[in-house]
């Protein structure tokens, strides 16, 4: 049995009041994805108060048809973003296929492609592999069904060259059709979805494009705390804690845990060395084997109890 203590040291990692750069690998970062989509439906349930319905979608629809009678869906409904042609491009399905959607993935790993122990990526359990699509996080409008806003969170998978200039072809559609689109990239890369000054002087960023108002980007440093923002809505805004979000799932994912379990703090497995100093690559060593010696500690104390 382990404390209290040891638990709450462990689910908080080396890194507890910034992003954690071992976790931008695709195979954790994809876990920590769909925990930060679900941390952001949390923060947003107040927008029923004011008339917003909020869901997830691996293809959300600009304009969703209108209720047809009975159809194919569950309970009798239709299901119009699963049929032929109801992607952003008319496509079909387009993100289950290999780098050809906002979503979908030609890498499924930015590393050495070498698991814990040696075990080859796909050969992990549970592993993530190029088909696995990412949902994005709407907001509509409850009265006339309208789509207001789209965010979505970039993987370290959709940043091939082709997965970037289809996911740009999929905002276009959307802010043509009148939609907010805010993007959340937490992965450091050479490549960016949106390509900026702002977007290349910084590790991460947020992006925020309004049909009419042009593009707002926030710079997030490497070293420093996840910001908030200001997430638009139709004629109004409402602010978000992306601290917060990535926190909580990051210790709900059990990011830190996984990864200790699976050797992964090595230098050897941190993605993309290249683009930090080695000044800064020192510290992040340092720092993680100070937090793996406390935990050494707690455990002991643990066994003692």
């Amino acid at each position: 049995m382990y404390s209290a203590l040891y638990v709450q040291h462990l689910l908080q990692g080396p890194f507890p009041q910034r992003t954690d750069p071992w976790g931008e690998d695709d195979h954790y970062f994809q876990q920590l994805h769909s925990g930060l989509i679900a941390a952001l439906v949390q923060q947003l349930m107040e927008l029923m108060l004011r008339g917003y319905v909020i869901g997830t979608s691996f293809d959300p629809h600009p304009n969703p048809p209108p209720y047809m009678g009975e159809g194919t869906g569950p309970r009798g409904m239709d299901s119009p973003n699963t049929g032929e042609g109801t992607g952003p491009r008319g496509t079909d399905s387009p993100n289950m296929g290999e780098g050809i959607g906002p979503r979908g993935m030609d890498s499924p790993n930015i590393g050495e492609g070498i698991g814990p122990r040696g075990v080859a990526e796909s050969a992990r359990l549970g592993a993530i592999t190029a088909t696995t699509p990412l949902e994005a996080l709407w907001i509509r409008d409850g009265q006339t069904g309208d789509l207001i806003t789209i965010i979505e969170i970039l993987s370290p998978g959709n940043k091939t060259l082709r997965g970037i200039s289809d996911y740009a072809d999929d905002r276009h559609e959307y802010l043509l059709s009148g939609v907010n689109f805010v993007e959340i990239d937490l992965t450091r890369s050479i490549r960016r979805a949106t390509d900026h000054d702002l977007t290349r002087l910084y590790a991460y960023h947020l992006a925020v494009y309004l049909p009419h108002d042009g593009l707002r980007i926030i710079g997030m440093a490497f070293d420093q705390p996840l910001k908030r923002f200001a997430l638009p809505l139709k004629g109004e805004v409402i602010g978000v804690d992306l601290a917060l979000a990535y926190q909580e799932a990051y210790q709900k994912r059990q990011i830190a845990a996984q990864m200790v379990l699976d050797h992964h703090y090595t230098l050897a497995r941190l993605p993309f060395p290249t683009l930090i100093s080695s000044t800064e690559t020192q510290a992040l060593i340092e720092q993680v084997n100070a937090w793996v010696d406390q935990l050494e500690v707690l455990k002991n104390q643990s066994g003692s109890l």
